[in-house]
């Protein structure tokens, strides 16, 4: 009898994984970046980085998705001043990168590419939303889940939600007013290779 092979951790990223429930983004978006696109993938990370947790400390907190990641991936860095030019640049340099989010009260998405817009002279990310596609004029997701799959959103919604807004409602505030300094640093931003 053939024994069963494990499957090479180093194994090219996903093309989308969906979260299964409303507290998976973290491990979802870390699936994604490890090959795994299944569900029972992305409990069972889940699980792990619950038990990985020092006290007090959640599976969203990027300290522990970053301790998670970084033996499991063949280049893993982390920036907790990352500006949106720091992450193209990342993504011009073959990285794929997770955000974390105001989107809703919290919440965690890929980066996997950017494209300029030059009728505005500026840009849109390329993102894998594990939960579904955001709408940035409301604030919201939509009332039925669609795909978040290869999705753009603006620059202007990521720098409201990633890099300056403190909460969901102050980056809903940043973003109405369109701002946007792709400089400025706060960005918490994991860079993986794999």
């Amino acid at each position: 009898m053939k024994p069963y092979a494990m499957p090479n951790v180093f194994e090219l990223i996903s093309p989308y994984t969906q979260q299964p429930d409303s507290r998976t983004c973290q491990s979802a978006c870390i699936a994604q970046m490890l090959g795994l696109s299944s569900a029972s993938d992305v409990l069972r990370i889940r699980k792990e980085l619950d038990n990985m947790a020092e006290p007090g400390e959640e599976a969203g907190s990027p300290y522990l998705m970053g301790r998670y990641l970084k033996s499991r991936v063949k280049a893993y860095k982390y920036n907790d001043q990352a500006s949106l030019n720091d992450a193209k640049r990342d993504l011009d340099n073959g990285y794929k990168l997770i955000i974390h989010t105001y989107l809703t009260t919290g919440h965690v998405i890929n980066l996997m590419g950017y494209k300029p817009n030059p009728a505005n002279g500026s840009y849109s990310f390329i993102v894998d939303d594990p939960w579904s596609e955001f709408d940035f004029p409301s604030w919201s997701y939509p009332y039925e889940r669609t795909s978040g799959d290869n999705v753009q959103y603006s620059a202007y919604g990521i720098y409201a939600a990633a890099v300056v807004g403190e909460s969901k409602d102050d980056a809903f505030k940043i973003y109405k007013h369109g701002e946007l300094d792709s400089n400025r640093k706060g960005m918490w931003m994991h860079s993986i290779k794999n």
